[in-house]
């Protein structure tokens, strides 16, 4: 079971894992918090395995491989910053449909084609990205 909470420029995804179940390693291309709040959860993060008892606050470096295989029933935080204030239906809807699982995320749509922009986020590397897309 996930829940989405929105609160001044900050996201948190809650997911209840229920024991011997696995969240599927990813990446994020910004730091950010992990908590987990209850539970035990068997860690990987880029190949390196932990075990971490909760109440535990982890900082996911950008672009380290993680994923979590629960060893008993988890309560499991991933924290973003976001420019998101609040979770509606059409925001629930785009989280699924694209995938988001970080924030800030900008994809872009060409010719009914998603692209990820797949960069740190600057003025310059967005003002790249676009033109580039808009060029093809």
């Amino acid at each position: 079971m996930i829940h989405h909470h929105f609160s001044s420029g900050v996201y948190a995804k809650e997911t209840r894992i229920p024991a011997g179940h696995v969240l599927v390693q990813h990446a994020h291309k910004h730091d950010h918090l992990s908590i987990l709040a209850s539970g035990s959860v068997e860690l990987l993060v880029d190949g390196v395995r932990s075990v971490v008892h909760g109440p535990a606050c982890l900082t996911i470096a950008a672009g380290k491989h993680h994923g979590v295989k629960s060893l008993t029933d988890v309560v499991w935080y991933c924290v973003h910053a976001t420019d998101c204030t609040d979770e509606n239906e059409e925001i629930e809807q785009a989280i699924q449909e694209y995938k988001i699982e970080g924030y800030p995320t900008v994809k872009m749509n060409k010719d009914n084609k998603i692209v990820d922009f797949d960069s740190k986020i600057s003025y310059g590397t967005l003002e790249k990205f676009v033109t580039m897309m808009t060029q093809q």
